[in-house]
């Protein structure tokens, strides 16, 4: 018998403060407490980088800033999460069971190459065959193997699909979940350069500051944000069902990507967080295009055309929704089938084998409409749907569950805005990489645009990694540190 569908969520944006963000971005500065930046913080001899965002494309520039420039940069990563990863999330207890971005293709080149240097780094050994960072084949089944196609009417059919071993395509996964990604690059960057790197997590951001020119020197742009509430909330999951489920086995390194659930706020409204300022020399903003136009007041100085364009490009992933099935075995293939399935009926339009090691799973995708669809569902029926779907592609499946999780884009509050979904152009038919996103003489060049939507690989982790190395490239050309 399962545990109820445990549901691994994600604290919004600004956490529980997002709830007040409007109210605080609105609010006169002189109804709030401002701090201003310590002494430390406006030295002119170091160059002072603001990373807005600890997500794939965030982590990546830090990394590279790090790496590329001399001992006077320093670098700070503000996120409004109380965790790092972004869009990079796995299940809880199960950390290579992936509920955000997963997969990664040959043709992946600057991924991988990224990848292999962190592994590298990590002392994991050569063959790149072992440790968190180690690809794993996805399987399509045992040669000869079934996999399961199921019409709009909701019949099914069992087809040979297995073709033995791995996708063509060169479709792989981390041994240690996409999470452990974003990890080893803070471990990368603490290891080090400690001393110039800093990660401040539930740091919401508000606003960009027009420049203001430094000693004659360098224009400074001013970074604003509040801490959120939930910052030190620690991780841990929920039931769907109204019990905690216990964590299954733990797979590749256990302790990374654990996620936070969410803060209940009180029935009464707190007293708004002061408002926190830094100096920077630059600042990258590594968030989806169209949460940045809605969350964040930029400098005038911004043109309409890349506002506009930001306001247009979809956000990836989000009207996604991605379960994953733990069980006690991998029953199907003693069925004599791969894991993977496709539908027309829904909820779920694809399922495939997400096992590694000793844990057991299959994960399915929930898209576009099908999403929407269970948003406005409480979580049992989100459940109850899923476990329907299954019992008709996989009879008899129930009998082996553990428990089931599952993430909801459309909830996330860090990843979706409502107020700016439904009126997205084309969100349907992905349009990514507006050149407009990639403008570089934002503030003279000081303020960058990143994010896996600022790029021309329809989203996924090689646009992320991109945009990354894109903004950090742009920043050292602009200040001339480069070694």
């Amino acid at each position: 018998m399962a545990r109820g569908l445990a549901t691994t969520a994600i604290a919004s944006t600004a956490g529980c403060a997002c709830c007040h963000l409007q109210a605080l971005c609105t609010q006169p500065t002189a109804q709030r407490k401002v701090i201003p930046p310590a002494p430390h913080q406006r030295r002119s001899m170091a160059v002072h980088v603001v990373v807005v965002g600890a997500g794939l494309s965030g982590l990546t520039a830090a990394h590279q800033l790090l790496q590329g420039t001399g001992a006077g940069v320093r670098v700070t990563v503000l996120e409004a999460r109380p965790r790092i990863g972004g869009r990079l999330v796995a299940a809880a207890g199960a950390p290579c069971v992936d509920l955000g971005a997963a997969w990664t293709w040959s043709t992946d080149h600057a991924l991988r190459a990224l990848i292999r240097s962190l592994h590298a780094a990590e002392g994991a050994g050569d063959d790149g065959a072992s440790g968190r960072l180690a690809l794993v084949p996805q399987q399509t089944g045992a040669r000869g193997s079934r996999l399961v196609i199921q019409d709009g009417n909701g019949g099914t059919s069992r087809v040979p699909g297995g073709a033995g071993g791995s996708g063509g395509d060169g479709r792989s996964r981390l041994a240690g979940g996409a999470a452990s990604l974003p990890q080893a690059l803070v471990d990368a960057c603490t290891r080090t350069h400690g001393d110039r790197f800093q990660l401040r997590l539930g740091a919401v951001v508000s606003s960009i500051g027009q420049p203001q020119h430094n000693n004659g020197s360098r224009s400074t742009l001013s970074v604003s944000y509040h801490t959120s509430r939930d910052a030190k909330q620690q991780h841990h999951t929920t039931a769907l069902g109204g019990a905690t489920a216990p964590e299954p086995p733990a797979c590749g390194e256990g302790e990374h990507g654990r996620i936070p659930a969410p803060t209940l706020g009180s029935a009464e409204d707190p007293p708004p967080p002061p408002l926190r300022q830094l100096a920077a020399d630059a600042v990258i903003l590594a968030l989806p295009p169209r949460l940045v136009t809605a969350r964040i007041q930029l400098p005038s100085s911004v043109p309409a055309s890349v506002l506009q364009a930001a306001q247009h490009t979809p956000t990836w992933m989000e009207d996604t929704m991605k379960v994953a099935l733990i069980y006690k075995q991998p029953f199907w293939t003693h069925h004599g089938f791969s894991g993977s399935a496709y539908s027309r009926a829904g909820p779920m339009s694809e399922v495939w084998d997400n096992s590694h090691g000793d844990v057991y799973a299959l994960a399915g995708f929930v898209l576009g409409w099908d999403a929407e669809a269970m948003q406005s569902l409480p979580p049992p029926e989100r459940e109850a749907r899923v476990l329907a779907q299954m019992d008709v592609l996989f009879p008899g499946h129930r009998e082996h569950l553990v428990e089931t999780h599952g993430l909801l884009w459309l909830d996330q509050d860090l990843t979706h805005d409502a107020t700016t979904f439904s009126e997205a152009s084309g969100r349907r038919q992905a349009r990514f990489g507006d050149p407009l996103l990639r403008h570089r003489s934002l503030c003279g060049g000081a303020l960058v645009l990143a994010g896996t939507e600022t790029e021309d690989e329809m989203g996924h982790m090689e646009g992320a990694v991109q945009s990354g190395l894109r903004a950090a490239a742009q920043i050292v050309k602009l200040l001339g540190t480069a070694k």
